[in-house]
């Protein structure tokens, strides 16, 4: 288990910080590659016009997809710096199934990666509500995460962007869930890749985002960045 140790690099490489003569110089800005992946992964999404499409369907129908919410939201977490973080949470019919967080990196040649990272302490009581003041105050102890659960970025053109997601929050029956997910301006949709993963539908879920983006609070935004959606 890797405990927080890949977030300094995350920091050194994705920041670019450095330190000349006691003077910190201003990390470079962020390219627009990565500030157009920020603005698609942020929203709350759901299948419920999906769902609602099979409503007349036999409910014994293996195809038949069940209701899950993606909560995707920039949260400031004082622990991790200057590092862009967002806490992703995930419902399946209305109950608490994931809560991560998320870090979110471009390296010098452009690709972008995302490091889940679990939460260890009380805000991962799913059972238990929580307020975003107690996720501001996470620190390096109450999060972990282990390399193989880093998520590589691809971007198709310039708003689409693909992801191989492995779980490493879930393991159904000794399996780690894994999935396509394809970010667009408005939609987000799912693939399960393993039939034998407890999730598993055979039809791609499609999650439209519901209502405006939430508000971005890093000083790390481009004044100049133009949402490509618009």
């Amino acid at each position: 288990m890797t405990k927080f140790w890949c977030l300094v690099v995350l920091l050194v490489v994705g920041c670019g910080a450095s330190r000349a003569d006691d003077n910190v110089e201003e990390p470079p800005a962020i390219s627009y590659n990565l500030m157009t992946f920020y603005t698609l992964f942020n929203g709350q999404f759901s299948d419920e016009a999906e769902v609602a499409s099979y409503q007349s369907s036999d409910a014994s129908d293996p195809d038949k997809p069940f209701l899950s919410v993606i909560k995707s939201m920039p949260v400031e977490i004082p622990a991790l710096e200057q590092a862009v973080t967002y806490l992703y949470e995930q419902y399946f019919n209305g109950m608490l199934r994931r809560r991560v967080v998320c870090v979110i990196w471009e390296d010098s040649n452009g690709q972008i990666f995302i490091q889940p990272y679990n939460i260890t302490s009380p805000p991962n009581d799913m059972s238990q509500p929580f307020s975003i003041d107690q996720v501001k105050k996470l620190t390096a102890s109450d999060l972990t995460t282990r390399d193989e659960c880093k998520i590589w970025v691809v971007k198709v053109d310039d708003v689409t962007y693909k992801t191989f997601w492995p779980d490493c929050t879930v393991h159904d029956h000794g399996i780690v869930p894994a999935y396509d997910l394809t970010w667009t301006c408005n939609s987000m949709v799912a693939i399960t890749r393993n039939q034998n993963q407890l999730e598993y539908i055979p039809v791609p879920i499609i999650h439209i985002r519901q209502g405006p983006r939430f508000p971005w609070l890093s000083a790390l935004w481009r004044e100049d960045f133009k949402d490509p959606c618009q």
